[in-house]
C-alpha cells in the first residue's frame, strides 16, 4: 500500500519570490505533489515519505525563466505588428503551460 505522502516533495529555500510581494520572502516552504504546488507556508509539516529538498542560500522564483527565446518567426517580419503579436500567442501559451513565467525575447516584431 502506497503512503499518502508518496511522491511528495517539500522545497526549503532561503528566499521565495511569490510573484505578489515587492521583495522575496524568507522561511517559506513549498509543497509539491506530482507536478503541482499544493501548499506554501512557513515551516510546513511533512511525513516520513516526503522528500525534503534543502536549498540554503538560494531563492525560488515564481516560475522558470528563459533568457533566450525567439517568439516571432522571421517569416512574419513583413506582416503587420498586430498579426505578429497574435501569431505569438500559441508560443506564449506553450511556454506558460511548461512553467515559464518570465522570458526575454531576443527577436523583435517589425514595427509598422
Amino acid at each position: 500500500m502506497r503512503s499518502q505522502n508518496a511522491g511528495e516533495k517539500l522545497i526549503r529555500a532561503s528566499l521565495l519570490w511569490d510573484g505578489h510581494s515587492d521583495r522575496p520572502l524568507a522561511g517559506i516552504d513549498v509543497r509539491v505533489r506530482g507536478v503541482r504546488i499544493t501548499e506554501t507556508g512557513p515551516a510546513l509539516a511533512f511525513g516520513p515519505d516526503t522528500e525534503v529538498i534543502e536549498l540554503p542560500g538560494l531563492s525560488l522564483p515564481p516560475g522558470l525563466i528563459d533568457c533566450h527565446v525567439h517568439v516571432v518567426d522571421e517569416a512574419l517580419d513583413t506582416q503587420p505588428l498586430p498579426y505578429q503579436v497574435l501569431s505569438a500567442v500559441p508560443v506564449f501559451r506553450t511556454l506558460l503551460i511548461n512553467g515559464f513565467t518570465t522570458i526575454r525575447d531576443l527577436g523583435r516584431p517589425a514595427s509598422e
